[in-house]
């Protein structure tokens, strides 16, 4: 807990060299929190062993009880109108998806309308780390739908929701 404590902290960040990206030495007096969080950070096994899958065996009734805690949430969110928020540059990097085809955004969004939907707002994540702006993120959802066969009106329109969205549920209304 307070190596994840610490990986929230600017000052403890650049202690160990991660915001310069230039690896700092371990210092003697290192808590074992701080040895933890320059280990996960800086790694290399510690990322490729985070990387490994892990085969989970589930029974019916886990995997029952999941699909039924899902459909609830889909509900209960849509009753809501909660808007879902992706950052498609930071979450291809962060969540590892092989490409943008295969973000989840397009599974809780669809681009029929008649099947059941969340509205879901473009953004970005952090443009400095990840090199980006928001006209980026949208061109690479609209490019990852060309690739998808998506016609290109299908695919504007599905990002004019997502844009209109954004609006509509951004912290600045009244």
């Amino acid at each position: 807990m307070d190596a994840r404590k610490l990986l929230h902290q600017t000052s403890e960040l650049r202690r160990i060299g991660f915001m310069d990206n230039k690896e700092v030495p371990a210092d003697d007096k290192e808590s074992p929190a701080q040895k933890l969080l320059r280990k996960y950070l800086t790694d290399k096994s510690v990322l490729r062993k985070g990387q490994e899958p892990v085969r989970v065996e589930t029974k019916p009734s886990e995997v029952e009880f999941l699909t039924e805690a899902r459909e609830w949430l889909y509900r209960t969110l849509g009753k809501w109108e909660v808007t879902i928020e992706a950052n498609p540059s930071s979450n291809l990097v962060i969540a590892a998806f092989p490409t943008l085809e295969d973000h989840p955004l397009f599974r809780l969004a669809p681009l029929k309308l008649s099947e059941p939907h969340f509205s879901v707002s473009i953004n970005t994540d952090n443009p400095l780390v990840f090199s980006t702006c928001l006209a980026d993120e949208y061109a690479y959802l609209y490019a990852a739908m060309l690739r998808s066969h998506v016609p290109s009106a299908d695919a504007l329109a599905w990002l004019a929701r997502a844009k209109k969205a954004g609006w509509q549920s951004r912290f600045t209304l009244a």
